[in-house]
């Protein structure tokens, strides 16, 4: 899944620290390798280095050699950084630190963890005080990873596409496909760098910016267990050319919205956050998807389920933009992807235009107490359009059991509200979620 990565980008924060539980970091140092070895808690490295973020448009076109940095040297405000060695199990942070942080907390020695937890892994994240405090003090954090009884997915090559995810089973509407815990978890900005040379232009202050961003990316990804690291280098990059580092370019690429967690914003609006997973961001788009993905907070894992009924054998897809919009403004939202899509309703073009604008965006008042056949028609509408990922679609089902109910008909009431029950995994799945993904 490749979408809501640095399109724009707001965000305030002082400091950049680091929790880790590793005994070691690319930054120096006062502690020598001796004593490193000597004390086995959780540390956390204070790498005072990267004033607040400030809003940018960041670009996906290629880059002229006009528009590249020269005379800056990325870098060198991280590379001035002490480090700071703490407990990783501290949660008193400033709401504007921004602390390198494992997730959940790793020892050491990976012997130590359970099998489960060696298989559940651990996320490697750059957030603000107030989010990690969220994060690790829900009620038994880290809750188990929930999975599908049995594998329901494989990653192999996909025609026109590189590789995507298909099933390997037939699938029902709202079962859990797979779930995972991210490789990777940072905030969608770019940080506001010192000592860029005045007479930059726009666009050379945003490079700076973006290179300053990819020597913190390499720290976080410095953390990475090997097995890990090679995961997200393994993922593809549509970014080679802009101007991102390998690995920023990664990151907004592949990067999908962890929804229910924001940290401290410019304007009063919450900052976001992007998870980069090992398969879900391998998931491929369609404006006529089959499966919808969430961030459950909890587990601190992604999770994606079928919206409507999977054969087996057929390639999973996800949306990375909005549905409810003509195709024009679809492919400008997948332009930065480098690709034009060519689902069913893109080749039906401005037919299948006319047929989603009739798909209203709520049920109302109106249509909740008029005919049954307005309600019936809706469905109909969602489905033949193989929209079923819409939020309109379940508060349809809903809308229709209720009237049947109330007139009597329970069985045919039971049907529909059944049919709608069966979205609520979506709700835990998404929990907090604001729709800024």
């Amino acid at each position: 899944m490749k979408r809501g990565f640095l399109n724009s980008s707001k965000a305030k924060a002082t400091s950049l620290s680091s929790d880790r539980t590793q005994s070691s970091i690319e930054t120096p140092s006062e502690r020598d390798e001796g004593s490193l070895q000597r004390d086995r808690r959780p540390i956390s490295a204070s790498l005072r280095s990267i004033p607040p973020a400030a809003p940018v448009g960041v670009p996906y076109h290629p880059l002229r050699e006009e528009d590249k940095p020269h005379g800056f040297t990325p870098g060198s405000t991280i590379s001035r950084s002490t480090v700071i060695e703490t407990d990783a199990s501290l949660l008193d942070h400033d709401a504007t630190t921004m602390l390198f942080t494992t997730i959940p907390i790793r020892d050491f020695d990976l012997n130590k963890h359970s099998a489960k937890e060696r298989r559940d892994s651990w996320t490697e994240a750059i957030l603000d005080g107030p989010t990690k405090r969220l994060i690790f003090t829900q009620p038994g954090f880290p809750n188990p990873i929930l999975r599908p009884t049995h594998i329901a997915h494989r990653i192999a090559p996909c025609e026109g596409k590189g590789l995507g995810v298909f099933a390997t089973r037939d699938i029902k509407a709202s079962e859990l496909i797979l779930a995972e815990r991210p490789l990777t978890l940072a905030p969608l900005m770019l940080p506001r760098v010192d000592g860029i040379p005045d007479h930059f232009t726009t666009e050379q202050v945003i490079q700076a910016k973006m290179a300053e961003w990819e020597k913190a990316l390499e720290i976080l990804v410095s953390r990475m267990l090997p097995e890990r690291k090679d995961a997200l280098m393994a993922l593809s990059n549509c970014h080679e050319h802009d101007g991102s580092g390998p690995i920023l370019g990664r990151l907004r690429t592949n990067g999908i919205a962890a929804m229910g967690l924001h940290y401290a914003g410019m304007k009063g609006r919450p900052g976001r956050y992007t998870a980069t997973c090992e398969i879900i961001s391998r998931v491929n788009h369609s404006c006529c998807p089959n499966a919808r993905y969430g961030f459950n907070k909890p587990t601190f894992s992604a999770r994606l389920r079928a919206v409507r009924a999977i054969k087996q054998g057929e390639e999973i897809t996800i949306t990375y933009g909005g549905l409810d919009i003509p195709k024009a403004e679809r492919h400008r939202q997948l332009a930065p992807y480098g690709f034009a899509c060519d689902c069913a309703a893109c080749e039906a073009g401005a037919a299948a235009d006319a047929r989603r604008a009739m798909i209203p965006p709520f049920i109302s008042q109106n249509l909740r107490s008029g005919p049954l056949q307005g309600l019936l028609d809706v469905v109909a509408l969602i489905e033949r359009e193989r929209l079923e990922d819409l939020p309109v679609y379940p508060m349809t089902l809903a809308a229709l059991a209720n009237r049947y109910i109330q007139q009597g008909s329970l069985l045919q009431g039971q049907r529909y509200l059944e049919r709608a029950q069966s979205y609520l995994p979506f709700s835990t799945d998404e929990e907090a979620s604001d729709g800024e993904d």
